[in-house]
C-alpha cells in the first residue's frame, strides 16, 4: 500500500455534523503487509463535533508487517472529544517493523491501543530505519476538557525500539 504523497487513513471524520465513522482494515490472512505512505491515521477527526471516529488496523497474523511513514496516529482529534471509542493496531506473531519518525497512541482527545500477538516481534526506528523515533502514549498536549487514553501492550511479544523520546500519559 503506498504512493507518492499518499496517506493511509482508517476511520476519518471530516464533517461538521453528528456523524459516527468506523473503519476496519483486516489483513490478518495476508501473507505479509507492506505500507509506505506519508502518514498513517486511525480514528482521526479533522472537523465536526458530536460524532466519533474509530479506526482499526489488523495486520498479518503470521507474516512480516512493515509500516513506513512519517507519522502514525492511533486516535487523534483536533476538534471534538473522541473518547467513546478506541482505535487499534494489532501486530501479528511474526516480524513487525515500524519505521516512523513519530508513533502516537491515544493522541489528542482520543483513545488508542496497540497490541501484539504472542510470539511477535516489533521493531521501531525512524522513517529511514536507521535512527531513533518518538513514541507518545496517551499524549493530550493541549488544554481541553476531553481526556485521552493510550495503551501500548507488548505482553507475549518482543519490543526492540530505538527512541529519542518515550512520553507516557502527558
Amino acid at each position: 500500500i503506498g504512493g507518492n504523497g499518499a496517506s493511509f487513513e482508517i476511520g476519518r471524520l471530516s464533517a461538521n455534523n453528528n456523524v459516527n465513522v468506523v473503519g476496519n482494515a483486516d489483513f490478518t490472512n495476508a501473507t505479509s503487509v507492506n505500507v509506505n505512505v506519508n502518514d498513517i491515521r486511525l480514528g482521526y477527526i479533522t472537523a465536526g463535533s458530536g460524532g466519533f471516529a474509530e479506526g482499526n488496523l489488523l495486520l498479518s497474523t503470521t507474516g512480516d508487517n512493515v509500516l513506513t511513514t512519517n507519522n502514525i496516529e492511533v486516535g487523534d482529534s483536533g476538534n471534538s472529544g473522541n473518547t467513546a471509542v478506541t482505535s487499534d493496531i494489532v501486530f501479528g506473531a511474526g516480524n513487525n517493523t515500524v519505521n516512523a519518525n513519530t508513533f502516537e497512541v491515544g493522541g489528542l482527545k482520543s483513545k488508542g491501543q496497540v497490541t501484539i500477538l504472542p510470539g511477535g516481534m516489533l521493531t521501531i526506528n525512524n522513517r529511514a530505519g536507521t535512527g531513533n523515533a518518538n513514541l507518545f502514549i496517551g499524549r493530550n498536549n493541549v488544554s481541553t476538557g476531553a481526556s485521552d487514553s493510550g495503551v501500548f501492550d507488548m505482553r507475549g511479544g518482543t519490543l526492540n525500539a530505538s527512541l529519542n523520546n518515550l512520553v507516557i500519559g502527558v
